[in-house]
């Protein structure tokens, strides 16, 4: 296991109670969150992931760490997903959007005993507006709004932080090379494989152009050019500090509505973080166990 993701799991096992029903891992990849609480809590667990190779990955490190982890292929947006909620703690460590919405939503009917999710990437899967799991939530929230609550850089790398520095000042240096030459146009900007940053600013700018069909200058003064597109990043920077303010009140809001939603289908709940956002910025945690009350309902 990856040192940063074997810290994540170890962190956030530290911080739920103790498992004293079957597990299921949701959305497992290779099964480390269910062999830890297989290892630690003693009980038989599911791991439930799609894809194939994960699956493979999953069952020879459960076989050779010997312990109760039956690994099911499967996917678990559908019905028969669903069908092995039921009787069980819910494990679910940075599942994605649809992925943890669909735990919640589910929740009164799937028969779970219990919930630990840390939510991830909220706008993948999202019908645009937002549609809130909580019948208390009246905030009205588009998919830009949704992204803005994942965009950061707090783990990354500080030779990534930089690269992607480079990689936008150069996109910003040569779309106004472009509109020197062209004039104001609204047209996509496409993705850009990420050997053409390899070489030199000229060299990017020179592919770019053949890509968009775009004649270029004779003799473009490219240190000039160059220069202009970081003083635009720096510019867009300055914008985006405004944005961002709202990011993490943006996921607390979603936080909330996830766990006000696990509430109103019958169970308690508590919100908190399980490690300091230097390991990871998904940090947030909603811990539900069911109300005997709202037993026979399930």
């Amino acid at each position: 296991m990856p040192g940063r993701k074997r810290a994540q799991v170890e962190a956030f096992v530290r911080h739920i109670p103790a498992t004293v029903t079957p597990a299921l891992e949701w959305c497992a990849g290779k099964g480390h969150l269910g062999r830890k609480v297989a290892l630690t809590d003693q009980v038989p667990v599911v791991s439930l992931e799609l894809n194939p190779a994960l699956c493979a990955d999953a069952k020879s490190l459960a076989t050779r760490k010997g312990v109760d982890q039956e690994i099911l292929c499967a996917d678990a947006l559908t019905a028969s997903g669903h069908g092995h909620v039921r009787g069980r703690t819910v494990f679910a460590l940075h599942a994605c959007g649809e992925l943890h919405r669909s735990l919640v939503r589910n929740a009164h009917t799937d028969g779970a005993e219990a919930y630990r999710i840390s939510p991830c990437c909220y706008h993948l899967g999202s019908e645009d507006p937002y549609q809130p799991l909580s019948s208390d939530a009246s905030l009205m929230l588009d998919a830009s709004a949704l992204r803005l609550a994942v965009t950061e850089l707090v783990t990354a790398p500080e030779r990534d932080r930089t690269r992607l520095a480079r990689d936008q000042a150069w996109k910003l240096g040569f779309i106004a090379l472009r509109t020197e030459v062209e004039g104001e146009t609204r047209r996509p900007f496409r993705p850009v494989p990420a050997a053409w940053f390899d070489g030199s600013f000229d060299d990017f700018c020179r592919r770019l152009a053949i890509r968009e069909h775009v004649r270029l200058p004779a003799n473009p003064a490219w240190a000039d050019w160059e220069h202009v597109g970081w003083k635009r990043r720096d510019e867009v920077l300055r914008l985006e500090l405004v944005r961002h303010a709202f990011r993490r009140g943006l996921e607390l809001w979603l936080v909330l509505d996830l766990a006000l939603g696990l509430g109103e289908r019958g169970f308690d709940v508590v919100l908190g973080r399980f490690c300091e956002r230097s390991l990871t910025p998904r940090n947030l945690l909603v811990i539900g166990q069911r109300r005997p009350d709202s037993r026979t309902a399930a």
